[in-house]
């Protein structure tokens, strides 16, 4: 199972249906079909379309889906108006459910999910649902995407001007190295880019090693790997964001698709006699940046509280130390009073790999860790019994891959608060059902039980809400 991360995010899955238009329209060199101004690709396509256009907004899609739905006439009036307005700046959606290999290539695991490509380059995701917000993002990233600067004042003014500023200097502003750095520039939402040949601004900047620097907010750091996209790109995206984090929905997103798979979190009671505290952990999280991701999270804060059982942090307590590693799926909590002291000391251990896992300090969690880790709560007795069935591990595969039934199961956790408003929905689901012999509505609790990766979800994979999964045979579920 994924690593299981400490923030809710609300995804509803409708089921329904919906008609493609079948107009064939050449784009280039390319047979594809447009439909109300929108690119429908697959398989065949997708590859030659987004290597032919400056700028691609790709919206991986299901039929049956709801927001997708929603999403479909503001997508296409934002497609109509960038037509007349940056004809190069197309907008395309696949269907998922039908051209499964391109999805896998791109892991997409929720919908709508929109891409964006330029010059055939992926840049990321884009989440905007509004035509005007589409339109919007899509002419700025039709700009350049860098500037030149010729001095000093020229550099000083552009990185006032922005929240993150990099820049990179080289002799030979066509040379291999600068081609890399423009290449960041076009696949990079994380800052704004300046380019500069003037070996005086190196000297004035005391920039040394690769040529390249970034400057936020909270401080200014020097590039010193390889001049490649890739290692400049994760320098990017890594110095991009502040040494520390306020955990909010807003944040949370940006927070758990950072490459930093290693969180320490300081819980913390609104901020009334916490500067001092609070101070410490910026000055450590200077220490470890790239390495470690520093956050605060506000126990006052709804948002917060959902992901505080998970780490068994108490609402009443002023401050809390707990780390995470995403990747091993472990989480760490400090013994004794929250201090400057502490934090230094759990960083340390965190890294050491000398701190005890809360798994393995507590046994009260109601499940055990079997061979190779799997998670697996005891079977009730009664797990049939009511119209609601209950899945564990060691029952999944009885009751998911029955040929007899489809099943409709939700995952979910004891602790996410979106999970607990779909409680009575979902029983309400059950007692509806119940006289249909051929449909099985059941759950599992996620957090406890290991699940098959097939059946994994954005709650399991990333971002904790309940999640459904309709099975109708061994080989296939939504």
């Amino acid at each position: 199972m994924k690593s299981l991360q400490y923030l809710v995010f609300v995804s509803t899955l409708l089921l329904s249906s919906i008609l493609l238009a079948d107009n064939s329209f050449p784009d280039h060199t390319i047979d594809v079909k447009i439909e109300d101004g929108v690119y429908i690709l697959g398989d065949d396509t997708f590859d030659a379309f987004v290597a032919s256009h400056v700028l691609v907004l790709a919206e991986f899609y299901a039929p049956w889906c709801g927001h997708c739905k929603t999403l479909t006439p503001q997508y296409a009036s934002a497609a109509h108006a960038l037509a007349d307005s940056h004809p190069d700046a197309k907008l395309a959606k696949i269907d998922a459910t039908v051209n499964k290999e391109l999805s896998a290539d791109f892991d997409i695991d929720g919908f709508p999910t929109m891409k964006v490509f330029k010059n055939g380059h992926l840049v990321g995701d884009y989440h905007g649902r509004d035509k005007d917000e589409i339109v919007k993002y899509m002419m700025g990233k039709m700009g350049p995407s860098t500037v030149d600067v010729k001095d000093i004042n020229e550099w000083n003014a552009f990185a006032e001007a922005h929240d993150v500023a990099v820049l990179g200097v080289f002799e030979d502003l066509s040379g291999e190295s600068a081609q890399q750095f423009k290449t960041v520039a076009d696949i990079s939402d994380d800052a704004s880019f300046a380019l500069s040949s003037s070996i005086e601004l190196l000297a004035e900047l005391k920039i040394e090693y690769a040529g390249v620097i970034l400057v936020k907010a909270d401080g200014r750091s020097d590039y010193s790997g390889d001049l490649n996209a890739e290692d400049l790109k994760r320098f990017v995206t890594v110095e991009s964001v502040p040494f520390v984090h306020e955990l909010t929905l807003a944040s949370s997103e940006k927070i758990f698709t950072m490459p930093i798979r290693k969180h320490m979190i300081l819980y913390h009671k609104g901020s009334e006699g916490l500067a001092d505290l609070k101070a410490c952990f910026r000055d450590v999280s200077m220490a470890y940046a790239g390495e470690v991701l520093f956050v605060t999270a506000d126990t006052q804060l709804e948002f917060t509280e959902n992901s505080m059982p998970y780490f068994e942090v108490q609402k009443e307590s002023q401050a809390s130390l707990r780390a995470v590693d995403l990747e091993a799926d472990k989480k760490y909590r400090t013994v004794g009073p929250t201090t400057c002291q502490a934090i230094t000391d759990m960083i340390a251990g965190y890294l050491a790999g000398s701190l005890e896992h809360m798994e393995d300090a507590e046994s009260d969690h109601g499940h055990h860790e079997g061979k190779d880790g799997i998670k697996e709560m005891p079977l009730p007795s009664d797990w049939d019994a009511k119209h609601l069935k209950v899945v564990v591990a060691s029952n999944f595969e009885k009751v998911v891959h029955n040929p007899e039934t489809a099943v409709f199961l939700k995952l979910y956790a004891e602790w996410c608060g979106h999970c607990q408003r779909l409680a009575p929905i979902w029983q309400d689901l059950a007692d509806v059902f119940a006289a249909n012999d051929g449909l099985v509505i059941a759950e599992v609790d996620a957090d406890k039980n290991t699940v098959p990766v097939q059946l994994e979800g954005e709650c399991i994979g990333g971002l904790w809400t309940p999640v459904l999964n309709y099975v109708c045979d061994d080989d296939f579920s939504v």
